[in-house]
C-alpha cells in the first residue's frame, strides 16, 4: 500500500476548508435561485430583526427537492414569520419576513414526516415546508399565530 506524503496530507486538510469558504459566495446565490429564496427575497427581504421567539439550526424544504438542512433560523412574532440562514450561507440569502396575512399553510406528509407547507401571496408557485414539530414549538413558545394555529399535536 502506498503511503501519502505527510505534506500533501496536511495541505489537503488546510486547503479544503479554504476552498469551501472561497466557493461559498458563488454557491449561495446559485442555491438561492434554484430554491426560490431569491424570488421570495424580491418581495419579502427584510432588515428588521425578529422581536419574538426563534428556533435555530432548523431544516426546511423549498418545493419538493431543495432542502436546507440545519442552517435555518425560524422566527415568529405578532407581525409575521421570519426566515434566515446561518452566516456561512448568507451570500444570496437575505433574511426574509412574511406578514401573517400573506401566508397560507397546509399540512402534508413527505419523506415519512409531517410537514407544514407554506405558500406566499406575493410569490405564487414558491413553497416552503418546515417540520410540523417546529411549527408546534413556534406556537407553544412564541404564541398562537394565524397561519400556524390550525396545527395541533404531532
Amino acid at each position: 500500500m502506498a503511503s501519502v506524503d505527510p505534506v500533501l496530507r496536511d495541505m489537503f486538510f488546510i486547503l479544503i476548508p479554504i476552498l469551501s469558504l472561497a466557493a461559498n459566495p458563488l454557491m449561495g446565490p446559485s442555491m438561492a435561485r434554484m430554491s426560490g429564496w431569491a424570488k421570495l427575497a424580491e418581495a419579502y427581504s427584510t432588515s428588521r430583526e425578529c422581536a419574538g421567539f426563534k428556533l435555530q439550526g432548523r431544516r426546511g424544504q423549498f418545493g419538493k427537492w431543495m432542502g436546507y438542512k440545519g442552517i435555518l433560523t425560524l422566527g415568529v412574532d405578532s407581525e409575521g414569520f421570519y426566515l434566515s440562514v446561518i452566516w456561512l450561507f448568507k451570500s444570496g440569502h437575505p433574511p426574509l419576513f412574511f406578514p401573517w396575512k400573506d401566508i397560507q399553510a397546509r399540512e402534508e406528509r413527505m419523506w415519512m414526516r409531517d410537514w407544514v407547507v407554506l405558500e406566499f401571496a406575493q410569490v405564487p408557485g414558491v413553497t416552503f415546508a418546515l417540520h410540523k414539530g417546529d411549527v408546534l414549538k413556534l406556537n407553544e413558545k412564541g404564541g398562537s399565530f394565524p397561519a400556524f394555529s390550525p396545527f395541533k399535536g404531532v
